[in-house]
């Protein structure tokens, strides 16, 4: 009995591993946020107000600036004191197109097709995921022909990652542009070319998936892929599945995420079934990921990190939320070479930041 349970439990700890993992096959960044945030903390203002009983003093509060919200310790918004959760890691995941689409020597790196934030609450015992647009315009900084910063430019999120730099540069760019744009602190970021994918997917033997919009229009090879149909998808289509955006009955970019996370189920539950058949291939699993997968960080965090975090989660029996994408209350754009604008609402942001980095202090 101890035996099967041991099995179980090591299933379920890799299972979950590759829920990030899956998501860093499909270019992701591990991004951590050191939860303690400012120390300094807002002190609420006190007037004097006149009551019927007579003269009272008491707290009136203020709002806390925008620029507090999602760094402070504790802020207030809408007359709300809110104090920072603690114990929380937050990881940024980045996946990059390794194809250069234009001839300007500076876009070398990558697009940053895919992006997702992680928020990990150890008191709370969750996993929130939140799903970023690439399409989001935030200011960032720009770089030269021979990677030496050149200023800084309001781009698509998608370009901080696309400039001629190193790697490592590459993804800092990125983590930076995703803390201006949700006022957020990053320190780890772990990034994979979306052309990676081929490896991953042939390394565990496909991705079974069912197709949400027809994309017979691809070319022959997808022929089959007619909306509703179950698909195995082999490393050479992966990587079109997960990008394609042009010949597809529903090209959106928000279709697109949609079949990215279609594809990190499928990734998944195919690695489960390997782990079933074979327990010597969570070495090759891990192999191949760190084959695969750039790890970056300010605070030291690595792979064994991630093993030690993941497995903390799983013994715990944390809730994983259903990743969410604040597109709601957005508002779209085309500019003069007719590519895709968006601009986050920010009362939607700063409610997703109150919701859950924060809690209300009674």
């Amino acid at each position: 009995m101890r035996n099967q349970n041991q099995t179980k439990h090591k299933q379920h700890v890799f299972g979950f591993v590759l829920l990030l993992a899956a998501i860093v096959a499909l270019g992701v960044a591990l991004y951590l946020i050191n939860a303690g945030g400012d120390e300094a903390s807002d002190q609420p203002a006190s007037t004097t107000a006149t009551t019927q009983s007579g003269t009272a003093t008491r707290k009136v509060l203020e709002d806390s600036s925008r620029e507090d919200i999602g760094i402070a310790t504790s802020v207030v918004w809408n007359g709300q004191r809110y104090r920072k959760r603690a114990n929380q890691d937050l990881c940024l995941l980045i996946g990059y197109d390794t194809e250069t689409h234009v001839d300007d020597q500076r876009y070398k790196g990558g697009l940053a097709d895919f992006l997702v934030l992680v928020v990990i609450d150890y008191n709370g015992r969750t996993v929130n995921l939140l799903q970023i647009d690439r399409d989001t315009m935030v200011r960032m900084k720009t770089y030269d022909n021979f990677g030496q910063r050149s200023g800084s430019k309001v781009y698509q999120l998608c370009i901080a990652h696309y400039f001629l730099a190193t790697p490592a540069v590459k993804a800092a760019n990125t983590r930076e542009a995703v803390e201006s744009l949700l006022n957020l602190q990053i320190n780890v970021t772990a990034s994979m070319g979306l052309t990676s994918i081929k490896a991953l997917t042939d390394g565990i033997g496909g991705v079974t998936v069912t197709v949400r919009d027809d994309m017979t229009g691809l070319g022959e090879e997808f022929e089959s892929f007619e909306q509703g149909a179950t698909v195995t998808l082999t490393g050479d289509m992966t990587e079109r599945y997960v990008r394609a955006r042009k010949g597809i009955t529903e090209g959106s970019n928000v279709s697109r995420m949609m079949r990215q996370r279609d594809f990190i189920d499928g990734f998944i539950s195919q690695v489960k079934a390997r782990i079933r058949e074979d327990s010597g291939y969570l070495k090759k699993l891990d192999t191949l990921l760190k084959e695969n997968i750039l790890m970056t960080s300010t605070s030291n965090y690595g792979w064994g990190w991630i093993y030690t975090t993941l497995n903390k989660i799983d013994s715990q029996d944390f809730t994983i939320s259903e990743p969410v994408m604040l597109n709601k209350n957005g508002s779209e754009a085309r500019n003069a070479k007719n590519n895709r604008e968006f601009y986050l609402n920010d009362d939607e942001v700063i409610e997703w930041v109150l919701a859950t980095l924060y809690q209300p202090e009674k």
